[in-house]
């Protein structure tokens, strides 16, 4: 996460992270690598919000090339933050996603 979000969050995922034995994060994260699901996002029909960090190491800048999908479906939205968006600006995702879906009108929240 780098210097992102306050210290208490950083312990906190550490500490959720030492849970976990380092085989079985090793094994998710090669599962991950081996999962290709481009055929079936070019299928989808459905509104698709990404959340982009722009701060990511992980992954390229230019990911969301490989949705393949028609641009008015896929709704982007740029965040200030690492790759771990959630943990880093929770706050902003959240009100992304809430936007989204109303925006959609598949919640009136």
């Amino acid at each position: 996460m780098g210097g992102w979000k306050d210290a208490e969050v950083r312990r906190e995922l550490e500490a959720s992270l030492r849970l976990v034995k380092p085989k079985v994060l090793k094994a998710r994260l090669m599962a991950t690598l081996q999962v290709d699901v481009r055929v079936e996002l070019k299928r989808l029909t459905v509104p698709v919000l990404y959340l982009r960090a722009s701060r990511d190491r992980l992954l390229r800048s230019d990911v969301e090339k490989d949705f393949a999908m028609p641009e008015d479906r896929v709704w982007r939205v740029d965040m200030e933050a690492p790759h771990f968006v959630f943990q880093a600006v929770a706050s902003q995702a959240a009100e992304a996603i809430r936007s989204f879906l109303r925006d959609r009108r598949i919640w009136n929240g």
